[in-house]
């Protein structure tokens, strides 16, 4: 094999189907390895060389590009490990090498020095960058992190508070990356390419890969629900923490079915008036019978009461009233915990674990 591997550096936007594109790659590895290409993972942690840094895991983004170390102690490092993966491509047959992370978008300074070295070496380089109108951006920007993730301390902050000290401005990232590759920063635009996923693989050529959708935005009910949760606690509040909390309901709802409103299921008056027509020789006959034995007849002057989807205030009732039992069951079973371990106490006998908390963010 003559040509060098190709670098592919997958650098977001975030809020553009990264974490789709990085899981259908993780779970993909055999299905890319017989067509010559490797994903490296968030931070290079599927990669031959390992630092043993503390960032170079899946988690461990944070650490490398929002942590104190100065940019430039990483370039040495991002070159080795880089180097070393694409002789062992080189060797391997390979012909694709992937790194995907969206923290990469706005934070080039961490990375550029390095990609730029590699290229100047005779690598080939290429970045691939999903951007979306602004609009819809914020609008699921302010739903990652300014209510499923709360990254910031004290209650909800509508999105008028949060976007304070924000810009939406997306040149000033992009504009790095143009700079260093040119046309080989693949610039696309996230609404008109359809399924992100499907695209991705499509660029690359890549083919066969079951993909995966992840990070799917939760209903309107759901997302309320995730905010009231939320809004309970002073700390920041990691998105995962409701998520632990919804799943023993979730596992419940086997058809994860949306049901209409009642009144949408019950029949309509159309229906009903159908009903009356197409059975009237029915009720002519009925009536008839009725009539022998001295009974009224069947009467539909007036129309059948229309089913209606209970009002918010009495919904809100029966939800208290469900509540206020629960609560209620919870105090007595409290107390009679209180009671045995008093009892067990008095006897001398092991205590019960600890009350169980709340998982932390």
């Amino acid at each position: 094999m003559t040509d060098r591997p190709r670098l592919i550096v997958h650098i977001g936007a975030g809020k553009t189907g990264s974490s789709s594109i990085q899981l259908t790659l993780s779970n993909n590895a055999a299905a890319l390895a017989a067509q010559g290409v490797k994903y490296l993972g968030l931070m290079l942690e599927h990669a031959v060389t390992q630092t043993g840094r503390d960032w170079q895991r899946t988690p461990g983004s944070p650490a490398f590009f929002a942590g104190a170390e100065p940019p430039a102690n990483h370039a040495q490092d991002l070159e080795r490990i880089l180097s070393d993966e694409l002789a062992a491509a080189s060797d391997a047959g390979l012909h694709t090498l992937i790194w995907s992370n969206e923290w990469m978008y706005s934070r080039h300074d961490r990375v550029l020095e390095a990609l730029l070295r590699l290229r100047a070496a005779g690598h080939p380089v290429q970045v691939i960058c999903y951007l979306r109108r602004h609009d819809k951006w914020v609008q699921s920007a302010y739903t990652q992190w300014g209510l499923k993730n709360k990254t910031y301390p004290g209650p909800i902050r509508p999105y008028g508070a949060w976007k304070q000290g924000r810009s939406f401005a997306q040149m000033p990232a992009v504009q790095p990356w143009i700079d260093a590759f040119g046309l080989d920063c693949l610039l696309f635009n996230f609404d008109a390419v359809g399924d992100v996923v499907t695209h991705f693989n499509a660029r690359l050529g890549l083919t066969g890969l079951v993909p995966e959708n992840d990070n799917i935005s939760p209903d309107a009910a759901e997302l309320a629900a995730w905010s009231v949760y939320n809004n309970r606690f002073d700390e920041v509040i990691a998105a995962g923490r409701f998520p632990q909390l919804l799943q023993p309901t979730l596992a419940q709802d086997a058809l994860k079915a949306r049901l209409p409103p009642l009144d949408a299921l019950m029949p309509t008056p159309e229906d009903l008036a159908r009903v009356v027509e197409e059975n009237a020789a029915d009720i002519a006959a009925l009536n008839a019978a009725f009539a022998a034995r001295g009974e009224a007849a069947l009467r539909f002057d007036s129309p059948a009461r229309q089913s209606q989807h209970p009002a918010p205030w009495e919904m809100d009732q029966f939800m208290l009233k469900m509540i206020f039992a629960l609560q209620e069951q919870i105090m007595g079973l409290r107390a009679r915990l209180a009671r045995a371990e008093a009892a067990l106490a008095q006897e001398g006998k092991t205590p019960l674990p600890p009350k169980a908390t709340p998982p932390k963010g």
